[in-house]
């Protein structure tokens, strides 16, 4: 638990647990260029055979580092529901939406700097900090629909499931 008290190794961890609970950590290169499960619907021209291409885990953009900005691909991630409800724009290693990514690159450290600037903006590092993991979730919640105490909407993972993502994350901390 020692990496707990370097506050990089700390954002880390949260950043990790974040990729775990949105499902991006296994995938190649750890996600940086994952799409969010389902089908995709529309695609912008250099993307636009994937249109109709289904993939319940999702699908992976190799290199998107040389990405001028986030893909604009949309998936149909629930079939009950038509667009824009059922479905989504996430990308990337902490599955960023096309209205959240401005104009960044979608490099590693891009994805990771926006990261970081949403667990400070939304208070989940404050309260990581301060030892409220539980907190620390909720605030994060408001970026990450995936994690315990969300309020977005859509499924969440358990707590003791992240907990055990974020103390593994700790440990892998140097």
């Amino acid at each position: 638990m020692v990496g707990i008290l370097n506050p990089g190794c700390l954002a880390s961890a949260l950043r990790d647990t974040i990729a775990t609970d949105e499902g991006t950590a296994g995938a190649p290169d750890s996600g940086y260029g994952h799409l969010v499960g389902g089908t995709v619907v529309k695609a912008p021209g250099q993307f636009s055979n994937l249109v109709g291409q289904y993939s319940r885990s999702g699908l992976d953009i190799p290199n998107p580092e040389l990405l001028s900005g986030h893909p604009h691909i949309l998936v149909q991630i629930n079939s009950s529901e038509g667009c824009p409800n059922g479905c989504s724009s996430a990308f990337g290693r902490y599955q960023i939406l096309a209205p959240s990514a401005g104009n960044m690159n979608f490099t590693p450290a891009s994805q990771d700097n926006w990261a970081n600037r949403e667990l400070t903006h939304d208070g989940a590092l404050a309260a990581a900090k301060s030892g409220d993991f539980v907190g620390s979730m909720a605030d994060a919640g408001a970026a990450w629909q995936s994690l315990p105490g969300s309020n977005l909407g859509r499924q969440q993972k358990k707590m003791g499931a992240t907990a055990n993502a974020f103390l593994t994350a700790i440990g892998n901390c140097k």
